[in-house]
This record gives structure tokens, sequence and C-alpha cells, in this order.
């Protein structure tokens, strides 16, 4: 796969389109439900465990969806496999994309696996970093929707969904702002009533497009960048601190110092990768221009897809 967003220029109509953006983690299931609902010969690469295939923000085929024309954009997800890409390019791809094409959102789903046994430290942050991009006034226009239930025992994954509704540091708080779960057991049926779902609200833009956009803000000043930095501040922070107790016990003994070495240079690679990430978000907002990065106005047109609604 090329990196390319994926688009099929002589099967799109010149209807208004509705667009949904699909994001969450890794190897939740994202491009699989995309494949799933639109049925579409041309699928979007699937990885497999948590080895990613979205390399960059896709678009699916057009969706014919009671009498709409529906178009997914599949995000990579935060926290990748790819160690040569950064959250901050993430965040950055992302941004490109929601901002070139200035268009409104009939929707966002995000997606959980339901089969993971907890919220891990990543999956939090994952979920903080998606509240800002979205915005507190675009969550009503969020469905939250949990995978992979044949993965784990029915009771055991209602109470693991329980649990994430009514605690407000996961689901809780975005379900008391307006957006609604959904346990999503594969099939197209299932999808289609979470498009119904989405379709019973007005489109919106997020907080990201909204800050960009309409109050000009450079993608470092954004809330997604400012979250994003305090989390790699947090995760420097944890290192600084490992690497501090490394040298105290290097110092103390001869078989200390030899045993720590290995570890000690690991942390500092791991410190020197996240300065460099948090440098990426200083930078000035730009659009990536290159062959494999598109820009989204570029792709919307070559499709002959108008803009519904523009910001």
């Amino acid at each position: 796969m090329d990196g390319s967003p994926s688009v099929a220029p002589d099967t799109v109509s010149t209807e208004a389109t509705d667009f949904i953006a699909v994001m969450g983690q890794t190897g939740v299931g994202k491009s699989t439900f995309i494949n799933t609902v639109t049925e579409s010969s041309q699928q979007l690469e699937v990885g497999h465990g948590l080895e990613s295939c979205t390399q960059a923000v896709q678009l699916s085929e057009p969706l014919q969806f009671q009498g709409r024309n529906v178009v997914f954009i599949d995000t990579p997800g935060f926290d990748d496999s790819d160690a040569d890409r950064s959250d901050a390019d993430i965040l950055r791809m992302i941004a490109d994309h929601l901002v070139e094409a200035k268009q409104r959102l009939a929707g966002v789903v995000y997606v959980k696996d339901i089969s993971q046994v907890k919220m891990t430290g990543s999956a939090c942050n994952n979920l903080h970093l998606f509240k800002k991009i979205c915005g507190e006034d675009s969550l009503r226009n969020v469905a939250i929707v949990t995978t992979k239930w044949g993965r784990v025992p029915e009771e055991e994954g209602k109470e693991r969904q329980r649990n994430l509704e009514i605690n407000d540091k996961y689901f809780g708080g975005m379900i008391k702002a307006g957006a609604v779960p959904f346990c999503y057991d594969g099939t197209p049926a299932s999808a289609h009533s979470i498009l119904e779902h989405i379709f019973t609200k007005q489109p919106t833009e997020l907080n990201i497009q909204r800050e960009m956009v309409v109050e000009k803000k450079e993608l470092a000043d954004t809330e997604a960048a400012q979250e994003l930095h305090k989390q790699l501040d947090a995760k420097s922070g944890r290192i600084e601190t490992l690497l501090a107790r490394l040298d105290r016990e290097a110092k103390e003994s001869e078989i200390a110092y030899q045993g720590a070495q290995a570890e000690i240079e690991k942390y500092k690679i791991d410190l020197e990768r996240l300065e460099k990430e948090k440098q990426k978000l200083k930078h000035r907002y730009k659009l990536w221009g290159t062959a494999a990065q598109v820009t989204a106005g570029a792709i919307l047109m070559a499709a002959g897809i108008p803009a519904a609604t523009v910001l």
C-alpha cells in the first residue's frame, strides 16, 4: 500500500457527501469496521495484531445509505507500531486532512477493543487526545463503538462495557456530553444502526478544525497539540526518574554499573526520541505535499466530491 487515501472517482456521486471520521488506537478494528459497513470491492488494508496497516489518512469508497452518499475517513492510530512515525506525525497528518478539506463531519466513530482487559496508559492518553481533537461541543456527534466481542465471554464483556460507560475518566464524561455507546457485533446491520444514529445529528466541525481554520491557530497552539505535549512531558519525566535511579544504583557497585549500562543507554535513546517529538509539535503548521500524503482538498476534487457543508 502506498499510503495514499483510497477513492474511486468514477463511482462517486456528484450529490453532497457526508463524511464520517473513524478514530481509535492501532489494532482496534477501525479499517475492519469500515470494510464491513461499506461492503466495498476495494477494501481498506487491515492490520493483524498490533501492527498497523493504516499509514496515512484513507478515504473509503462511497456508500449509498438511505439516500445519502457516505464516505469514511480512516485515520492512523496514535501510539503506533511504526517506530519511524511519532504521535506528533500522526496528529499533524490528521490535522492536515481535516483542515485542508474544510469539511464539516456528519459524525465521528471512536473505536475501542472490548477484549482489552483494562484501559492502559496509552489507551487513556489516546482517549484524552481524541477529546481535544473533537472538543466538547462535537461529542454529541460521536459514536463510541466497542469491537471484538467474540473474543471475550459475553458477561465479562458487558461488565467491561459498563465500567467504561460509568467512569468519567473513560467514556462517562463523553456520554454526559452527548456521545452514544454502541456494542458492534461485526455485522453490516450492527454498523447500519450506528449510521442511523449519526444521521440524527447536524454536521459539526471538530475543535481542531475550528481552531486552525476559524481562529487561525498554528497546530502547536491547538488544544490537541498541547495535550500531546503534556503527555510527552510526562513520559520524559518518568524516563528521567528511571535514569536517576539507575545511575544511583550503578554508582553503588561495579556489578550494578555493568548491568545497568544497556538499560541506561536504552532510556537515553527513548528520552532523545521524545524530545525530538516535542520539537516537531513546535514547527509551524504546513501541509505535507508529498506524493504519499496527498492533501484532502486535492483528493476530493479528483474524486468529484463536492463539499456538503464547508466550514
